[in-house]
């Protein structure tokens, strides 16, 4: 397995580059958009994940799960509408630039997902380990962060690169945030166990598979968001947002009505015995 992904290197170097620069322009784009408004617009990146896999995995899909893909957009669009600004000191550049941010966010699941599609051709191909994947595709995306940092330094803050470390440095120690550096390890354990379950479920349900199962946390986290949370205060909440993640759940069902109907069979198998 070690062998294959040395041999493969410039596979996982580009899964490292499309992952640093989705978490480049997905930071940046999300500090700029409501927090119950991000993990609906990442839900979008289901039209990249089958797109992608037609096009890298030759996979084909049914006219239900492609009738699945355009509902969950239409309730991503839902959801966005009701989060416009509104009233009358809201100039129209801001009704612009929440929709070119909620664009850019979208941009990054493209990137994402062809990461996830590779990987997950490397898997199939390589008959490789989830930890081996892991491991090269991590340290891939571990030097291209640090390549791209000048442009991240650039896009994040207006200060000189010495005073914002110094700043950081200061918050991370607790000096400014006493929830530090607890946080900042609880997020780590958080990363790590999102990044090594999101290749185990890659490998089990496929690229595409990784997108959808998530779509059943969507309403719950966007809805949390609409509470007044510490530090982060309320997103607005309206029942047209509600319907949208109406939509965004139940696209996904659809494209994924066989798992559905399969759990359906096996629950009236058990209630039958």
């Amino acid at each position: 397995m070690i062998q294959y992904a040395r041999n493969n290197w410039n596979i996982f170097a580009i899964i490292g580059a499309l992952e640093a620069l989705t978490f480049l322009l997905a930071l940046y784009s999300a500090a700029r958009l409501p927090g119950s408004l991000i993990s609906v617009i990442g839900q979008g990146g289901i039209l990249w994940s089958v797109l992608f896999a037609r096009l890298l995995l030759k996979k084909s899909f049914d006219k239900l799960q492609l009738l699945g893909v355009f509902v969950v957009l239409i309730g991503v669009l839902t959801c966005t509408v009701p989060q416009l600004p509104a009233g009358a000191l809201v100039t129209q550049q801001h009704r612009i630039e929440l929709w070119a941010y909620s664009g850019l966010y979208l941009l990054s699941s493209a990137f994402s997902a062809i990461s996830f599609t590779l990987k997950e051709k490397c898997l199939k191909e390589g008959e490789l380990d989830i930890i081996i994947v892991s491991c090269f595709g991590s340290l891939a995306q571990c030097i291209f962060t640090f390549l791209l940092l000048p442009l991240t330094l650039a896009i994040a803050t207006s200060l000189p690169p010495q005073v914002y470390f110094q700043k950081g440095l200061a918050a991370f120690s607790g000096a400014t945030h006493s929830c530090m550096p607890w946080l900042f390890f609880a997020y780590m354990i958080a990363n790590l166990s999102l990044n090594l379950s999101g290749i185990a479920l890659t490998k089990r349900g496929g690229a595409v598979g990784t997108f959808v199962i998530g779509t059943v946390l969507v309403p719950i986290t966007s809805l949390v968001f609409c509470l007044n949370i510490p530090l982060l205060g309320a997103s607005r909440f309206s029942w047209i947002f509600v319907g949208g993640l109406v939509f965004t759940t139940a696209g996904s069902l659809l494209y994924n009505h066989q798992k559905v109907s399969g759990i359906l069979r096996k629950g009236s198998g058990i209630q039958q015995e």
